[in-house]
């Protein structure tokens, strides 16, 4: 007889997490479905229309193109002394930006951009840029001052194409 009773309290709980889940299941389904409908319904609609939207996804990967291989600026070489004394180094620039418009505006502001540079660069020491981190952190900062000279992020990149210490 308590066998009996062990064997009725089993079955309906197991029935009843099979039912709840059974359950959750097709909820989930029944949303994904009618999500699914509501998407295709609101983007796709008649020819027309997908025209104009192929029209205007057009316009989007023109300006993705733009965003692809950016744009080299060669900013002039710098020959300056750093902060310890007898010590100087030589560095050719280029900056990469994404439009003709940003190479203007540097162009424009160039003795701005050359300031802030040569500044960053006299206040540097031979040990903190020896070595790949210190011209890494270099990089990082002339990108940042650029940035900052020029009032917008314009510049992506920065590219050493010399650089001596002596």
């Amino acid at each position: 007889m308590a066998e009996e009773q062990a064997d009725q309290e089993l079955v309906p709980q197991k029935s009843g997490k099979g039912k709840l889940i059974i359950i959750a299941v097709i909820a989930f389904l029944i949303l994904a479905a009618g999500g699914f409908l509501a998407y295709t319904m609101l983007m796709g609609g008649d020819e027309e229309a997908e025209g104009e939207e192929g029209q205007e996804e057009e316009v989007v990967e023109e300006v993705a193109v733009e965003e692809g291989p950016g744009i080299l600026v060669e900013v002039p070489s710098f020959v300056v002394n750093l902060a310890e004394p007898g010590r100087y180094i030589k560095v050719d620039i280029q900056l990469e930006i994404g439009t003709i418009e940003d190479q203007e505006l540097i162009l424009q502001l160039e003795p701005k951009v050359r300031d802030a540079i040569l500044i960053l660069l006299t206040s540097k020491t031979i040990d903190s840029l020896s070595g790949p981190e210190g011209k890494f952190q270099l990089k990082d900062e002339i990108l940042l001052r650029v940035n900052q000279t020029l009032g917008k992020d314009i510049i992506r990149n920065v590219y050493f194409t010399q650089f001596v210490i002596q």
